[in-house]
């Protein structure tokens, strides 16, 4: 476990830099190419750094040497210092390109000035230019997205990257865990040449399992040149969350001893998940006495999967308290689970009392004397003369 929080500290700080000490506005910019496109726009640079920054941007890409930036190198100084960059967009011919999206992707680098900083210190951030060369006809490129839980709120955002009006229909389909599925009319939506609009529908049939869902919109659309189109979009979506439970579970605990915990879990939900459990020992205080990690196992729907650990408790016997934490991959927590343990005493084995050997030698004597004694009186009798009768 401290090595899962360690890493997960390492990334925070890693990542912290790159998303408080510098932006860049806007984040993505699309330009439509015709032959001779000329171009440019304004990007921001912002430091919120304490420091200064030394700043560079490439531009990378199919199209990357049609893009100039003016300027690609410079000095920012710490605390909301800005600059603006002009990026240039000069695009003599189109004919070689294919139509649709050729994205340029502008890297912006910046370190400490003078070249000096820590590990972790340097910032990589990347604007994205979109350039667009558009269709001859009409052409619908989309993304669906679903919100809610029940009902399911749908709504598909479509771009028309050819010249030619069209109109949009669309339906959906869903599938869903248990057997659910349905179907959800998207409506209709006119849409000029090179312009965005949305289809949108919901989704309400009661009460929803929880479990992963998927959704598929169908839009139709006439092309003036490739005739009527049928254009999928799939998505998917995920209702409720995946949850841990326990089978029957008596643990015994030997004070002093490891113990092997073999703990039965559950899983509510419609696809296997990596799992773990943090398992503590609690006193009648509620303060831990004993704390270990179980196994990542791969939990089962449709079984019951033992998470596995060896736990050693200094404690005194007594009635305690274990609690066991599921958690998946990322340290969600899944499912909780409480048991009253009863921690006894060691036993220790019965001590043999070995006979004296005084004592030994008393009884093998008396032993040998009343032996003696009746034989003896044996000999006696037999040597005895028989008594005669009276006349």
């Amino acid at each position: 476990m401290e090595r899962i929080l360690l890493t997960a500290t390492l990334l925070f700080l890693l990542v912290l830099p790159a998303a408080a000490a510098l932006q860049v506005s806007p984040a993505t910019k699309s330009v439509v190419l015709s032959n001779g496109t000329d171009t440019s726009y304004a990007l921001r640079i912002i430091n919120d750094q304490h420091a200064n920054l030394s700043v560079s941007i490439a531009a990378e890409g199919e199209l990357a040497s049609d893009v100039a930036l003016v300027p690609s190198s410079f000095a920012l100084p710490a605390g909301q210092a800005e600059r603006s960059v002009t990026v240039n967009v000069a695009v003599p011919a189109t004919a070689g390109l294919a139509p649709g999206d050729h994205p340029v992707s502008l890297r912006v680098s910046a370190l400490p000035a003078g070249g000096g900083g820590q590990f972790g210190s340097g910032i990589a951030l990347v604007h994205t230019l979109v350039l667009l060369k558009p269709y001859e006809g009409a052409y619908l490129a989309g993304t669906l997205r679903a919100e809610g839980a029940g009902p399911v709120a749908f709504t598909l955002s479509l771009s028309n990257k050819g010249h030619a009006p069209t109109v949009a229909d669309g339906t959906l389909a869903i599938d869903g865990p248990e057997g659910l599925s349905g179907s959800v009319p998207l409506g209709n939506a006119a849409l000029a040449g090179l312009s965005d609009g949305k289809l949108a529908g919901s989704w309400a049939p009661g009460a929803l399992a929880p479990g992963h869902y998927a959704a598929d919109a169908t839009v139709s659309y006439d092309d003036p040149v490739r005739g009527a189109v049928s254009a999928s979009f799939p998505s998917s979506f995920v209702v409720g969350h995946p949850v841990a439970g326990f089978a029957a579970f008596r643990p015994r605990l030997v004070a002093g001893a490891i113990a092997r915990l073999d703990l039965p879990v559950t899983l509510d939900w419609d696809v296997p998940i990596d799992a773990y459990a943090d398992v503590t020992l609690l006193d009648a205080e509620n303060r831990s006495v004993a704390e270990t990690t179980t196994s990542t196992e791969t939990l089962d729907p449709a079984t019951t999967v033992r998470l596995s650990a060896f736990l050693k408790t200094s404690a005194a016997s007594g009635n305690y308290s274990l609690q066991a934490v599921v958690r998946d991959a990322r340290g969600n927590v899944l499912g909780r689970g409480g048991w009253s343990v009863p921690v006894i005493g060691q036993q220790l084995p019965a001590r043999r009392v070995a006979a004296s050997p005084s004592i030994v030698l008393v009884v093998i004597a008396l032993l040998l004397l009343g032996v003696a004694t009746l034989l003896w009186r044996r000999r006696k009798r037999a040597a005895s003369p028989p008594s005669s009768g009276s006349q």
